[in-house]
């Protein structure tokens, strides 16, 4: 049988974010790379979300579920795991196999 490790997403460590935020529309500058990343208000969630805690992917669309009760459980499934790619990708964000 074979053992399947669940991805836990967290805030690189090597991060040092700077927020500004105006109505829906966010920007992070991280210190440590230079690099200035605007946000959408999904995106800014997750990512704040991560700077607390390292998370999988189902307590982030839980919080984003609460926080948008309106939304489609199938349709935030697959936003939160784009941003996550994204985030990733960006690198403000690292993958931990548990």
């Amino acid at each position: 049988m074979a053992v399947v490790a669940t991805p836990f997403y967290r805030l690189r460590t090597v991060c040092r974010l700077h927020w500004k935020s105006w109505n829906d529309e966010y920007v992070v500058f991280d210190e440590t790379s230079g690099q200035t990343h605007q946000l959408s208000s999904v995106h800014a969630f997750v990512l704040h979300l991560l700077t607390e805690n390292p998370h999988t992917q189902s307590p982030l669309v839980s919080a984003l579920l609460l926080a948008i009760p309106s939304a489609d459980a199938f349709t935030l499934t697959e936003q939160v795991q784009s941003v996550l790619r994204e985030l990733e990708s960006s690198g403000l964000v690292d993958v931990v196999l548990s």
